[in-house]
């Protein structure tokens, strides 16, 4: 039987620099970058502020992880939950036509029996799962040879 190496740690980022991954690292070039453009235009109170609001964004976005994730991908997950409805009503029946605002949804209760299962009934169906369907429910009255009515098995009988 052939043996294959199965790769673990798959989710570890790659380091270049001690413990600097290429994500940081291209995320401090960039930032780096806009320093540089940001010392040749401003003056030097206006490049001081800036370089504060850059290294700041670098290292929130490069070196803070929320719940072991990016710190981005917990920014994407904020948009999505503000964006998406919260509640979710899910509707058995298309009928293919939109509602408008001016009808009147009407809301039917329906009487839902309340269905209590004996304990036999209940292991029968538990049977049936264990079994994966093989074994199907037996008629009232007959008696199933390997099982007694509390539905344990029978003594000597496999």
């Amino acid at each position: 039987m052939d043996q294959f190496v199965v790769p673990q740690f798959i989710d570890v980022e790659d380091k270049i620099l001690g413990p600097i991954t290429v994500h940081q690292f291209i995320l401090m070039i960039i930032g780096g970058l806009f320093l540089v453009v940001a010392f040749k235009l401003f003056d030097t109170s206006l490049f001081v502020v800036s370089a504060i609001l850059t290294a700041g964004i670098v290292g929130v976005f490069g070196f803070i992880k929320v719940n072991g994730r990016a710190f981005h991908f917990f920014l994407v997950a904020i948009f999505q939950v503000s964006v998406k409805p919260r509640l979710r009503i899910w509707n058995n029946a298309d009928t293919g036509q939109e509602v408008s605002s001016e009808e009147q949804v009407v809301v039917s209760t329906v009487a839902v029996k309340d269905h209590r299962l004996s304990r036999s009934r209940l292991t029968e169906i538990a049977l049936q799962v264990d079994t994966g369907g093989v074994f199907m429910p037996e008629e009232e009255g007959s008696v199933n040879p390997y099982f007694n009515f509390n539905g344990e098995s029978q003594p000597g009988v496999k």
